[in-house]
């Protein structure tokens, strides 16, 4: 089952910010969140919001390699 959802943030973050917003999918509604952790930079922070999530959505881009295999091997960890 495929859904789509738009959340549009429009102020700037910092290093690592916090969105949430209420949603409603087929009659359920659920509270998103969405955490902007930047990178590992921070291997605490980014290991605490991973570990607390529900699941969790990678974005990297397709022009760098390294990008690539950092969302790699996170995947393999998580």
């Amino acid at each position: 089952m495929l859904h789509c959802m738009k959340l549009r943030i429009l102020d700037e973050p910092t290093q690592d910010d916090e969105w949430s917003k209420w949603v409603s999918l087929e009659g359920t509604s659920a509270e998103l969140q969405v955490a902007r952790t930047a990178s590992t930079d921070i291997p605490d922070m980014f290991a605490y919001t991973m570990r607390r999530a529900e699941g969790f959505v990678l974005l990297y881009s397709i022009t760098s390699r390294g990008c690539f295999l950092v969302v790699k091997e996170i995947t393999k960890e998580y």
